[in-house]
Protein backbone atom coordinates (compact mmCIF):
# COMPACT_ATOMS: atom_id res chain seq x y z
CA UNK A 1 0.00 0.00 0.00
CA UNK A 2 1.26 3.25 -0.84
CA UNK A 3 1.96 5.99 1.44
CA UNK A 4 0.24 8.67 -0.45
CA UNK A 5 -3.33 6.31 -0.13
CA UNK A 6 -2.50 6.29 3.62
CA UNK A 7 -2.31 9.93 3.97
CA UNK A 8 -5.36 10.61 1.97
CA UNK A 9 -7.60 8.85 4.52
CA UNK A 10 -6.77 11.70 6.63
CA UNK A 11 -7.37 14.89 4.46
CA UNK A 12 -10.02 16.89 4.94
CA UNK A 13 -12.49 16.58 2.06
CA UNK A 14 -14.26 13.56 2.66
CA UNK A 15 -14.43 12.38 -1.03
CA UNK A 16 -11.12 12.33 -1.43
CA UNK A 17 -11.16 9.96 1.77
CA UNK A 18 -13.32 8.18 -0.02
CA UNK A 19 -11.20 7.58 -3.07
CA UNK A 20 -8.70 6.52 -0.85
CA UNK A 21 -11.54 3.55 0.94
CA UNK A 22 -11.67 2.58 -2.68
CA UNK A 23 -8.11 2.02 -3.73
CA UNK A 24 -7.52 0.41 -0.34
CA UNK A 25 -10.28 -1.60 -0.97
CA UNK A 26 -8.74 -2.92 -4.65
CA UNK A 27 -5.44 -3.75 -2.98
CA UNK A 28 -6.67 -6.25 -0.85
CA UNK A 29 -3.90 -6.61 1.68
CA UNK A 30 -3.77 -7.15 5.30
CA UNK A 31 -2.58 -3.74 5.61
CA UNK A 32 -4.96 -2.33 3.46
CA UNK A 33 -7.76 -3.91 5.66
CA UNK A 34 -6.37 -2.50 8.72
CA UNK A 35 -6.34 0.79 7.58
CA UNK A 36 -9.93 0.26 6.45
CA UNK A 37 -10.96 -0.70 9.25
CA UNK A 38 -9.64 2.29 11.18
CA UNK A 39 -11.36 4.01 8.99
CA UNK A 40 -14.98 2.84 10.50
CA UNK A 41 -14.34 6.02 12.91
CA UNK A 42 -14.76 8.44 10.42
CA UNK A 43 -16.22 11.65 10.95
CA UNK A 44 -18.33 11.52 7.61
CA UNK A 45 -21.00 8.94 7.36
CA UNK A 46 -20.20 8.61 3.50
CA UNK A 47 -16.79 7.77 4.06
CA UNK A 48 -18.02 5.09 6.42
CA UNK A 49 -20.31 3.66 4.49
CA UNK A 50 -18.02 3.27 1.60
CA UNK A 51 -15.31 1.73 3.94
CA UNK A 52 -18.28 -0.50 5.54
CA UNK A 53 -19.20 -1.98 1.69
CA UNK A 54 -15.01 -2.23 0.85
CA UNK A 55 -15.34 -4.51 3.87
CA UNK A 56 -18.43 -6.51 2.82
CA UNK A 57 -17.20 -6.98 -0.60
CA UNK A 58 -13.06 -8.16 0.74
CA UNK A 59 -15.23 -10.56 2.20
CA UNK A 60 -12.43 -11.01 5.60
CA UNK A 61 -13.50 -13.00 8.74
CA UNK A 62 -11.09 -10.69 10.32
CA UNK A 63 -13.30 -7.54 10.18
CA UNK A 64 -16.54 -8.95 11.77
CA UNK A 65 -15.59 -7.66 15.15
CA UNK A 66 -15.74 -4.21 13.56
CA UNK A 67 -18.35 -4.50 11.77
CA UNK A 68 -20.34 -6.06 14.47
CA UNK A 69 -18.88 -2.81 16.56
CA UNK A 70 -20.03 -0.35 13.22
CA UNK A 71 -23.93 -1.61 13.77
CA UNK A 72 -23.87 1.15 16.66
CA UNK A 73 -23.23 3.90 13.90
CA UNK A 74 -25.38 6.87 14.16
CA UNK A 75 -26.17 6.55 10.88
CA UNK A 76 -28.93 4.45 9.17
CA UNK A 77 -27.50 3.96 6.37
CA UNK A 78 -24.31 2.69 7.42
CA UNK A 79 -25.98 0.49 10.28
CA UNK A 80 -27.66 -0.92 6.99
CA UNK A 81 -24.67 -1.50 4.87
CA UNK A 82 -23.27 -3.11 7.87
CA UNK A 83 -26.09 -5.98 7.71
CA UNK A 84 -25.28 -6.34 4.32
CA UNK A 85 -21.47 -6.83 4.89
CA UNK A 86 -21.94 -8.93 7.34
CA UNK A 87 -24.33 -11.03 5.00
CA UNK A 88 -21.18 -10.84 2.13
CA UNK A 89 -18.84 -12.40 4.75
CA UNK A 90 -20.96 -14.92 5.60
CA UNK A 91 -19.30 -16.21 8.94
CA UNK A 92 -21.91 -18.00 10.99
CA UNK A 93 -20.04 -15.96 14.47
CA UNK A 94 -22.18 -13.27 13.42
CA UNK A 95 -25.85 -15.12 13.19
CA UNK A 96 -26.52 -14.28 16.22
CA UNK A 97 -25.96 -10.54 16.29
CA UNK A 98 -27.99 -10.56 13.03
CA UNK A 99 -31.80 -12.00 13.89
CA UNK A 100 -31.16 -10.14 17.21
CA UNK A 101 -31.20 -13.00 19.65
Amino acid sequence: MSWWTRQQLKFKNPQTRRQAVEKLAAEETDDAIDNLVEALQDEDAGVRLAVVQALGKLKDPRTVPSLVQALRDPDGEVREAVVGALMQVGDRSCDEVLVGR
